[in-house]
Parts: C-alpha cells; structure tokens; sequence
C-alpha cells in the first residue's frame, strides 16, 4: 500500500501518510518504534543510465528503471505531517564485478557488507524488480533493524 494510517480503537484516523510518486512508493510492512516513529520500506526508482553508470549489466535491466529499496523513519506529526528523521538507502551500499571502469567495483565475495548490484534473485533477468524486502523490524535491545527479503 502507498499509505500508513494510524488509528485508534474506535478506527477514527488519527494520523495518515503517503509516498507514491514515480521514484519512491511505500510497499509490504512498517513497524512502530519505542520512541513514537515509524519505520517504513519503500521502493526507491533508480533510472537506467543510473544503473549503467553503477556497473549494472545491462542484459539485467528490461526497462527505464530498477526499484531499488529504503528504509525511511518517519516521526509523525499529527494529525496529518511527518518528517524524515533517517533513512538508509540500499543504493548507498554496492558493490559489482562486471565493469571494471564503472562505479562501485570490487571483489563481490570480499565485500560481505555490500551488496551485488547485479544479483537477480528470484525475479528473471530484466525484471525492474530487483532486491524486493519484504518485512521490516526493530530491536530495542539491541538498536538494530531486521529485514527480510525474498
């Protein structure tokens, strides 16, 4: 869905948020935070030439753009603004051994930490589908963030 809605117990909105414009679109799962904010996956469109310039193989890329993922928190300010208090973008974390004269070159196996800019997974080659998180969760204990992805 392209919306978080918060509700009380007699389902009277309380507070409601959108993304959906042609590069960002909230998907599948938020979860609430101890201190009030929301963190939220979202689809982050990356353009074509984007991708290229990144080391994407282009026998990968079937259309004008990749969706790309973000995790954004987002502190609500009801009844009906927010603000963008932290985000992390998967874009941010590359690595890719197909080009060497192109962005975020290296060793994939020797990078643990990044991720594979021309990993397909599930989806065919093609498919501007690209990495697909699933779920989000927060642990308090020990301030992390738990994704699942397909």
């Amino acid at each position: 869905s392209d919306h978080i809605r918060l509700l009380d117990w007699d389902s009277n909105l309380l507070w409601n948020y959108t993304l959906s414009n042609p590069q960002f679109r909230l998907h599948h799962d938020v979860t609430y935070m101890p201190n009030g904010n929301i963190l939220a996956i979202a689809w982050e469109g990356i353009p074509y030439a984007t991708c290229i310039q990144n080391g994407r193989d282009p026998a990968n890329l079937g259309s004008s753009v990749v969706w790309s993922e973000i995790i954004l928190e987002i502190e609500p300010h009801f009844p009906d603004s927010s603000t963008i208090v932290w985000q992390w973008r998967a874009w941010d974390h590359l690595v890719q051994d197909f080009d060497s004269t192109h962005a975020n070159f290296g060793t994939v196996s020797q990078h643990p930490e990044l991720i594979d800019l021309n990993y397909l997974g599930v989806e065919p080659a093609g498919s501007p589908d690209w990495l697909h998180f699933n779920s989000v969760a927060y642990n308090p204990a020990l301030d992390q963030i738990i994704l699942g992805s397909e």
